[in-house]
């Protein structure tokens, strides 16, 4: 009973002294059902304030436009959060776990009690409390060994979407980090063991190992896809970097996925030391989500890695073919690039998500090859796996985007996307759909964006 009356003062308070804080309803249930509740706390200074600054300087490389970014949301977030630090400090043991993040402004408190979150939710420097929310991977929708283990010739998305012409113009990715934000990686794989980035490459965010792995499976797969060696990966020339955000059974908290957002914007070494702007990748792969849409916990830091010249590409979702069907983050209102995906016979894969997105906006961005892809294997260093999904057709865009950069460094994320868009393929049949009104001979259209993937006329076009 006291434990009840306690949350209904927590409810009450708000309501009565109009405290600025809002609380998600999920904090009620969990505080009724458990007595405490792992929450994050928004501070009431959002950080866009600071990356609007961004706009107004000039910088004479990447690293540095990525320097000035985290350097000045780590003082925001300092400045705004210490009143708030002071107060826990007071009020909770010094063995509670608080962490900051500087990338979204926001502080993490495990355990909060009825009480803690009524005092915090009543301070005018609180603009929100939410629970630490779990989501998961876009799991393929089929999976099975190979029927070959040999590296030998081109997978066939590479050949659909005619990497080779671009390899043989001089770019091949050369020059560039590429990202994943994922399950893990198998390192020792034939297939990616010399092509790992020689420092700054990976964090785990789930346990803190210090040595990359990957007990799932799924980010192996994709990172095989985007550099590959041995006619598995689009950018062979590029090197690969890795934040693990998801666990085993592919789950995650929101927490995991911050942390890996800062790291991508500006990596460490694995034990989180000495970070390194210079480091990050020009591209980040997602092949994760929630199904259901809505959900912009994440926007902050997709607007942190438009702002630093950082490709966010995700994976659409396996939901389709139903209109709106799209999962979040990929219905972000930022400009990242939603991925949809197609058929060695250049058709819509039947699972691919189609938008719109609950904002109205078309989505995906564009389609890329993700029905029956071979790529590399957790299970030893030389096995290999096809597997369907989104999530297969993601990494097909993210080593496009390194082949952009590498034949032009200077490219600004505009031009970027500009040229993913511009170089789509309008080659896939029709299913007679025409989500959110647009018919499927207009693009972009809600099915396949701008059109199919293509590397040789994005790049040489």
């Amino acid at each position: 009973m006291l434990k009840l009356s306690l949350i209904l003062c927590v409810v009450v308070a708000i309501q009565v002294f109009g405290a600025p804080a809002t609380i998600s309803p999920n904090i009620l249930k969990s505080l009724n059902s458990e007595g405490t509740v792992d929450v994050l706390v928004t501070v009431a200074s959002p950080i866009r304030q600071v990356l609007s600054t961004v706009k107004t300087r000039s910088f004479a490389t990447r690293g540095q436009r990525l320097t000035y970014i985290a350097n000045a949301l780590k003082a925001h977030a300092a400045a705004t959060q210490e009143p708030i630090l002071e107060f826990l400090s007071k009020v909770v043991p010094a063995s509670a776990e608080i962490k900051t993040f500087w990338i979204t402004n926001k502080i993490f408190i495990k355990n909060a009690d009825a009480g803690l979150i009524q005092a915090l939710a009543a301070r005018a420097d609180v603009s929100a409390i939410t629970e630490n929310r779990k989501y998961e991977l876009i799991q393929p929708v089929e999976a099975k060994p190979a029927k070959s283990n040999i590296q030998n010739e081109l997978e066939w998305g590479l050949l659909l979407i005619e990497v080779q012409k671009v390899w043989d113009a001089g770019f091949n990715g050369n020059g560039t980090r590429v990202g994943g934000l994922d399950t893990g990686v198998r390192h020792t794989r034939e297939s990616l063991v010399n092509i790992f980035a020689p420092d700054y490459n990976w964090f785990d965010a789930v346990g803190g190992l210090k040595t990359p792995s990957d007990p799932n499976g799924h980010g192996t797969h994709i990172t095989g896809t985007i550099v590959g060696a041995g006619g598995i990966g689009v950018a062979p020339g590029a090197e690969w970097v890795h934040c693990k955000a998801l666990d085993k059974a592919g789950g995650a908290t929101e927490t995991w996925f911050l942390a890996c957002g800062e790291w991508i914007a500006c990596p460490t070494l694995p034990d989180g030391s000495e970070p390194n702007c210079e480091k990050a990748p020009v591209v980040v792969s997602n092949s994760w989500g929630y199904y259901g849409g809505g959900k912009d916990f994440m926007d902050d830091v997709i607007e942190t890695w438009i702002a630093g010249n950082i490709v966010p590409v995700f994976a659409n979702g396996n939901e389709g073919p139903s209109c709106g069907s799209l999962r979040s983050p990929a219905d972000s209102r930022l400009p990242l690039v939603a991925v949809g995906a197609t058929t060695i016979d250049d058709k819509i894969s039947s699972f691919s998500s189609f938008g719109p997105s609950i904002l109205g906006q078309i989505k995906p961005n564009i389609a890329a090859p993700g029905s029956d892809v071979r790529s590399a294997s957790n299970i030893a260093d030389d096995v290999y796996e096809n597997k369907s999904g989104t999530s297969m057709a993601t990494p097909h865009v993210a080593g496009v985007v390194a082949l952009l950069v590498s034949s032009n460094p200077d490219y600004t994320y505009e031009e970027i996307t500009k040229r993913l868009y511009s170089g789509a393929t309008h080659t896939i049949p029709s299913t007679k759909g025409n989500c959110g009104g647009i018919p499927e001979d207009t693009y972009p259209n809600n099915h396949v964006g701008h059109g199919r993937l293509s590397a040789s006329a994005s790049v040489l076009g």
